[in-house]
């Protein structure tokens, strides 16, 4: 089994580019959706952030409020340190089990936000692929997507690895400044570069 892990910054366009590599027929692995997958109401990650946290972070109709959960994340390190050390291992157990769903393909893309951020995933991958945009740009989607203040959306931007650190460590990378097109048949052209390399007929 061939793993790519798919990484980028917030707002650099990994869920677009995941999205192309679905429509060309790849098994996708997001840990975005997983982590969402295990905060929903009853799921391990839920109940274990009610245990720690109480009421705290649930809303009216009892699920997680995530954007104040998210804001809290960025803002307060012991509580980012609190739910990663909750939710990541699950979160990693999780992606294990859909690895060995997908066996039979012929590669498979994990996204993974904090790829360059720990060893956790190194292990796994086969090669990296980094989505980039300047940060200026980052900023602006963000802000538009999220409706966030330019301070939160600052502050997560921050927390992150710097993109120069980024650039220096990925294998493959793809800019992400233009169009949605330009973005898919720049992924277009590394899926069949890379079959080609894994000897599958296109």
């Amino acid at each position: 089994m061939y793993i790519i892990g798919l990484t980028g910054g917030i707002g650099s366009g990994k869920t677009m580019a995941s999205g192309a590599f679905t429509h060309l027929g790849v098994p996708v692995i997001d840990l975005d959706e997983i982590a969402k997958n295990l905060t929903k109401k009853g799921s391990k990650g839920y109940n274990e952030i009610v245990k720690y946290f109480g009421q705290h972070y649930l809303n009216d109709s009892g699920d997680i409020d995530r954007r104040k959960l998210r804001a809290d994340i960025f803002l307060m390190p012991k509580c980012k340190n609190r739910i990663e050390s909750i939710l990541h291992p699950l979160i990693y157990q999780e992606c294990l089990a859909a690895i060995k769903e997908n066996d039979g393909a012929a590669y498979i893309v994990i996204v993974i936000p904090l790829l360059f951020e720990t060893n956790t995933y190194q292990v796994i991958i086969n090669e990296n692929l980094l989505i980039d945009c300047s940060e200026e740009l980052q900023l602006k989607r963000v802000i538009n997507r999220d409706l966030i203040e330019k301070k939160l959306a600052m502050k997560i931007i921050n927390s992150q690895m710097k993109r120069q650190d980024k650039l220096n460590k990925a294998e493959n990378i793809i800019n992400n400044e233009a169009s949605k097109d330009i973005l898919e048949k720049n992924i277009l052209y590394y899926h069949e570069n890379l079959l080609k390399k894994l000897g599958v007929e296109i």
